[in-house]
């Protein structure tokens, strides 16, 4: 350890804190927002204007679907994968399934007990197993 003078020590510090960190971060997140904002404000625009009728909207849909949705994840997380950080993550695929299969016996067990319809009942279950992507729709 380096020798420090003993006036040194008593000088007093200055510490700041990292708020252009969180700054940078929200501005980050602002940009994101805005870009996905003035996306769909030219599409309701074109759509007023009669240029992407209800057939395009659906050819688009599809395409962002299906294609430029998983270049986007591939994209981003390629970039950050290697061998370390995927055994790091080996458990994931396990908790998924121990999630999904403790949350199907509670879903067919209190579909089954509350004497609900067999098309309700996958209703039920699909929700219980992917509880973020479930829709709730009237006369399902």
């Amino acid at each position: 350890m380096k020798d420090v003078p003993f006036t040194a020590l008593l000088k007093p510090t200055i510490v700041r804190p990292s708020f252009p960190i969180l700054l940078n971060d929200t501005d980050s997140s602002q940009e994101s927002t805005l870009e996905v904002v003035v996306i769909a404000f030219g599409g309701w625009i074109l759509s007023r204007k009669g240029i992407m009728n209800r057939s395009v909207q659906k050819s688009l849909s599809a395409v962002n679907l299906n294609l430029f949705t998983p270049c986007l994840i591939f994209s981003k997380l390629a970039s950050s994968l290697n061998l370390s950080v995927l055994a790091d993550l080996w458990a994931m695929p396990l908790l998924f399934i121990l999630v999904c299969g403790v949350s199907w016996i509670v879903a067919k067990t209190g579909s089954r007990l509350s004497g609900i319809g067999r098309k309700w009942e996958k209703f039920v279950i699909s929700c219980c197993m992917f509880q973020n992507v479930c829709i709730c729709r009237g006369g399902y």
